[in-house]
């Protein structure tokens, strides 16, 4: 992967990752009440996934935690980020966590390529000083991934705030952000980069982590 390819990719991994994960809690927000999308003879917004859900023309299938329900495309392209288009976006009931499906065509991925884009990942983020939890090749359902998992913690970085106006007594108040915990797991099928991310509040992970374990060991991949 040449240094200007790996800049693009990790454009790319930024948008589809990290950007789309954390605007998928407010899409929870909104489609827990319903959307109005301009259609009237849609009276259902999300579908309840409690079975196999089968993607890229049945070759790709897993079976999502019991009662997160599936955004649908039109609803994403209206709440999230431009060039976002992942292939499945999953939320609980309760917004605490979020599973994500995404295909990334946009280069021709090699099955040897993991290595790098893991040593790119742990480049990218020992240049910004930020730690990750764990960053390994895994074997799984008879393939291998790219497991790379971290913590984002805004809360900890130094509080910005405006200057004080000649109108204002006093600076405004910083709003806390909310610490995120990332388990992103990315394999190359078909010459693209599938990736599988189940994400939640830092303090949800360990009432969360069993069910996204048993979605994670249900992925089947057809060639």
């Amino acid at each position: 992967m040449t240094k200007e390819n790996a800049k693009k990719f990790f454009f790319r991994k930024l948008v589809l990752g990290f950007t789309l994960v954390v605007i998928s809690f407010g899409v929870a927000c909104s489609t827990s009440k319903g959307i109005d999308d301009g259609n009237t003879s849609t009276s259902t917004i999300a579908v309840k996934t409690d079975e196999r859900k089968s993607l890229l023309d049945g070759r790709v299938s897993f079976v999502p935690p019991t009662d997160f329900e599936s955004i649908t495309k039109e609803q994403m392209k209206r709440k999230l980020a431009e060039n976002t288009n992942p292939l499945l976006l999953l939320t609980n009931d309760e917004q605490t966590g979020d599973v994500t499906v995404s295909y990334d065509t946009g280069f021709d991925y090699k099955s040897d390529q993991l290595a790098e884009i893991k040593e790119f990942n742990e480049g990218t983020f020992r240049a910004s000083k930020t730690k990750w939890i764990k960053s390994q090749i895994i074997e799984m359902n008879g393939r291998q991934w790219n497991h790379f998992e971290w913590v984002e913690d805004k809360s900890e970085l130094p509080d910005l705030v405006a200057p004080v106006s000649e109108n204002e007594n006093s600076t405004p108040e910083v709003k806390e952000e909310t610490p995120i915990h990332y388990n992103e797991y990315s394999t190359i099928f078909n010459g693209g980069l599938l990736n599988f991310s189940y994400t939640s509040q830092v303090k949800d992970y360990a009432q969360l982590k069993n069910v996204f374990e048993k979605s994670l060991n249900s992925i089947q991949i057809k060639e």
